[in-house]
């Protein structure tokens, strides 16, 4: 009778885990096979469950009209909307202040692309109102823009003395272009000195972010 040939291993290449596992302890391969898938399975769930929470916190406004927001919470926080504000983030960071609000906005009718023909006349009133109370109103920008696909007017303006001056950066969205009579106010406010320190440029920049972030519904912008 002839004996058993033990199996041909490919050259480089060891005995499989299973085999060893068998080999040492008696366990058989295919019990250390689920044992092993078992173990990945369970690694891939924790790095599933650590991709979620890394992600930025969500601020969801389920009221009408549904929005929401995504911010960074190692530098802004949810604050007690002001006035008839419907959503507010803030956030400080030794000289400056930063913070982000939502407020409502509600149209006339109006036939044709709301975004092209009545934001901006909306938009230049809101701003005659805003030069009226404060002499120190400059414009710096305008003009139409989007947000995550919704169309808007936006414009950024400066009020203060040098020295202590606060940006501003507001725009008007609607979620289409046709007839909407109801829409947002989405306004960035930062108050800072002319020369800004690494921490602080950072700050503003994680602002930036979540006003950029607005999104009707609750899907992610």
């Amino acid at each position: 009778m002839l004996a058993a040939m033990p199996a041909q291993l490919r050259p480089g290449f060891g005995p499989s885990l299973p085999a060893l596992v068998r080999d040492r302890f008696g366990v058989a391969p295919r019990r250390t096979a689920i044992a092993l898938a078992a173990i990945v399975a369970v690694l891939g769930l924790g790095a599933l469950l650590g991709w979620w929470l890394s992600r930025d916190p969500q601020l969801i406004h389920r009221g009408d009209p549904v929005f929401n927001l995504v911010y960074d919470d190692g530098a802004l926080h949810e604050a007690e909307p002001r006035g008839d504000e419907l959503a507010r983030l803030e956030g400080r960071r030794r000289r400056v202040s930063v913070s982000v609000d939502v407020r409502p906005l509600s149209l006339p009718p109006f036939r044709g692309d709301v975004a092209k023909g009545l934001l901006p006349i909306e938009a230049e009133r809101y701003m005659e109102r805003l030069k009226e109370r404060d002499p120190s109103f400059l414009v710096l920008e305008e003009g139409r823009s989007t947000v995550n696909e919704s169309p808007g007017y936006q414009f950024a303006y400066r009020t203060g003395a040098p020295g202590s001056r606060t940006y501003w950066r507001e725009i008007f969205v609607v979620p289409d272009e046709e007839g909407p009579r109801r829409g947002v106010i989405i306004r960035f406010e930062n108050r800072r000195p002319i020369r800004l320190r690494p921490r602080e440029d950072a700050l503003i920049d994680s602002a930036k972010s979540a006003y950029r972030s607005f999104n009707f519904g609750t899907d992610r912008g």
